[in-house]
């Protein structure tokens, strides 16, 4: 069954509004990259845990981290124009 002009024009828009997206924020639906990261502002080492560990995101903003050191000082960075995980240790894949 062919589709009518009205219903591809319709088709070609989603697939437009579609690259737009990912042309304005191409880090989304990319895995996050890994880093040890500390505040900018205070030097608090910022960890993603819990929802923050598997939601991607570019922003982090310095808190208290449960088991985590000292207080947070409410900073808000972006470290990276991609997308970003605090974690305590970056793990290198071993060379074969």
């Amino acid at each position: 069954m062919m589709r009518s002009a009205a219903d591809e024009l319709r088709a070609q828009r989603v697939r437009i509004a579609e690259l737009e997206a990912i042309i304005a924020e191409p880090w989304r639906g990319r895995a996050p990259v890994d880093l040890v990261l500390h505040c900018p502002n205070c030097g608090k080492q910022h960890l993603d845990i819990g929802e923050f560990e598997r939601r991607v995101h570019r922003k982090h903003l310095c808190e208290d981290t449960p088991g985590g050191p000292g207080t947070g000082c409410g900073h808000l960075w972006k470290p990276f124009e991609h997308a970003t995980r605090g974690v305590l240790e970056v793990i290198l894949p071993e060379e074969s």
